[in-house]
């Protein structure tokens, strides 16, 4: 039945012990660790609980499970994709304004244009070109099919970049689709003059001339702006992701009813405390067996984007998703792909003075604590979301010493001195990396 909570509970701890001890190897991809007897046994569960959570674990990318009399758990290499789902669904629900997409892609994407311009090699070239090569004119909107945004953003040897940047692009990707998907001669149009501009910016890295592929993606962002912009899709709420499953990275049966619900939860408007229905109603809608469903459950659990119920009302039960779900994959994710202090510390400077030109321009003043406070007086749910994730993985709360720069930054706000306001936050940022709340 689906009101068995304390089972999906139990599932996700030894799913995020299994997930801790990998971590704690040097996530050793490739490697056979225990079988799933021995998993029971260290566990010491059922094997409907122990299968449960190794579902979570691969949908992490963490490992898979190997059946067979050489199996075992296999410790896989993830991608983005189980993060980008975490972070669309709490940002989706907080209903997002594309232009705080774009927004953050301006801050972020520039920067990861120049390091990859800077840190360009023969192989990046050659990948850079291929992805350049594959891009289609035609798509739905003015961004080519081939993501070369995504590919810049590995190039500049930053994996919290790669992350943001990636899920930014998604993001923009859809509301693309969406304002353009009737309009077919002006997307031919568009399609190439975006296809013109990220040529441009190729040429740009490939010659290692940092600034011009700053100021040539900053340029294209303001294009994809204003074309959106034009058909009122900048304020426009998130809907739910077209296809979500794209982003999973796994084509197993779970995931995909997972992906389907949750379209179909955002497609109803996110009904917090809404019943979708008993399990056997569920699995005769989405023509599964119960061992599907209940897995993909658990994803959606694990999510917070729905929970099984017991009473009145229940079945499987639409809920409020969390930012710590974002959190926790996003640092799953640049564990693995060893991300360093400084990977987040030049990544949260970018959002951070972005912030500062933001509460001035909106007038609100940063709360307590200081930074969190900031990134929320911005208005940019994205932003917010991005510097808790940064604020976590860095790992240190904020010390009291640090109050009368906090000060300083907040007067220079309140007296709508941007500039000073940008060079008090940035000297307080140096010689304080790892303040933060």
């Amino acid at each position: 039945m689906l009101d068995e909570a304390a089972p999906g509970k139990t599932a996700t701890q030894i799913a995020r012990r299994i997930e801790e001890e990998i971590l704690a190897r040097g996530w050793p991809v490739g490697e056979l660790l225990w079988s799933e007897p021995e998993l029971r046994a260290r566990s010491g569960v059922s094997r409907t609980v122990l299968r449960e959570a190794v579902r979570l674990v691969e949908h992490h990318q963490v490992a898979r499970m190997r059946r067979g009399p050489q199996g075992g758990l296999l410790v896989t290499a993830p991608d983005t994709g189980p993060s980008i789902w975490a972070m669309a669904a709490y940002l989706e629900f907080t209903g997002v304004r594309v232009a705080d997409i774009l927004r953050v892609r301006s801050l972020l994407e520039p920067m990861a244009a120049a390091l990859a311009a800077e840190r360009i090699t023969e192989d990046g070239i050659l990948a850079l070109r291929k992805a350049f090569d594959r891009e289609r004119p035609g798509y739905a909107g003015p961004m080519p099919e081939e993501r070369l945004h995504a590919r810049l953003s590995e190039l500049s040897g930053n994996p919290v970049l790669e992350l943001f940047v990636d899920a930014l692009d998604s993001l923009t990707r859809r509301y693309v689709h969406l304002a353009g998907r009737t309009e077919n001669l002006e997307i031919g149009r568009t399609s190439r003059e975006a296809h013109l501009r990220h040529g441009r910016i190729l040429d740009s890295v490939i010659a290692g001339r940092a600034a011009e592929a700053e100021i040539g993606v900053r340029d294209h962002l303001d294009g994809i702006t204003a074309w959106l912009g034009r058909r009122g899709a900048l304020g426009r709420p998130a809907l739910g992701l077209s296809s979500t499953a794209e982003h999973l990275g796994s084509a197993s049966l779970a995931v995909s009813v997972a992906a389907r619900m949750y379209d179909d939860i955002t497609g109803a408007g996110w009904p917090v405390g809404t019943s979708l229905g008993s399990e056997a109603e569920l699995t005769d809608r989405y023509q599964v067996s119960r061992a599907v469903l209940r897995a993909a459950v658990r994803l959606l659990e694990q999510h917070a984007i729905a929970s099984p119920r017991r009473g009145r009302i229940g079945g499987l039960v639409v809920t409020a998703p969390s930012r710590q779900a974002s959190v926790d994959s996003a640092a799953l994710y640049l564990a693995y792909k060893g991300m360093t202090t400084e990977h987040a510390r030049v990544v949260r400077e970018a959002l951070e003075l972005g912030a500062v030109r933001d509460v001035v321009a909106g007038g609100d003043m940063p709360g307590e604590p200081f930074h969190t406070g900031l990134a929320e007086a911005s208005g940019n749910s994205v932003l917010c979301l991005f510097l808790g994730i940064v604020g976590d993985v860095m790992g240190e709360a904020d010390p009291e010493e640090h109050t009368a720069a906090h000060h300083e930054v907040t007067e220079a706000l309140r007296a709508n001195d941007t500039g000073l306001a940008l060079h008090r936050l940035r000297r307080h940022l140096n010689s304080a990396p790892r303040c933060w709340s």
